[in-house]
């Protein structure tokens, strides 16, 4: 009975090995050797991934340094377009100054000649009426 138990278990084992546990072991190390190639894989992707974030930081580095130049040059002449409308500007202002000036004075000097003339006229008047009084005013007095 020990024999045949033993047979049976030798027979039982071959067939299982077989068909279970070859193909057990086989799909094992196929998981196996899929799991490392995988991870070499992952591992080459995440230094991929490192060198184009790196690349791409640089170049937005780059496009910010550039976009800065430009802000800068493009503030640069605002400035200078800013400084010619300003110079332009006084320059008017201070023509428009000299011209209302100019106008004032000869306003001025106008109205001082008008002035003199009223005052002439005003004193020629009362010396004319100091020298010949009018009538009634010379009959009151008496």
């Amino acid at each position: 009975m020990i024999l045949l138990c033993a047979v049976l278990f030798f027979v039982l084992y071959r067939l299982l090995e077989a068909k279970l546990f070859h193909p057990f072991i086989g799909l094992v190390e196929a998981r196996e050797s899929a799991t490392i190639g995988a991870e070499a894989i992952a591992e080459i992707n995440s230094a991929e991934a490192i060198e184009l974030v790196s690349r791409y930081e640089l170049e937005l580095t780059k496009a910010r340094a550039r976009l800065m130049e430009e802000r800068m040059r493009l503030i640069g002449e605002a400035k200078r377009d800013a400084s010619a409308i300003i110079e332009a500007a006084d320059g008017k202002a201070q023509e428009e100054v000299r011209n209302v000036r100019w106008d004032l004075l000869n306003r001025r000097e106008e109205m001082r000649r008008e002035t003199l003339k009223q005052a002439q006229e005003l004193a020629d008047e009362l010396v004319a009426k100091l020298k010949n009084p009018p009538a009634t005013a010379q009959a009151r007095v008496h």
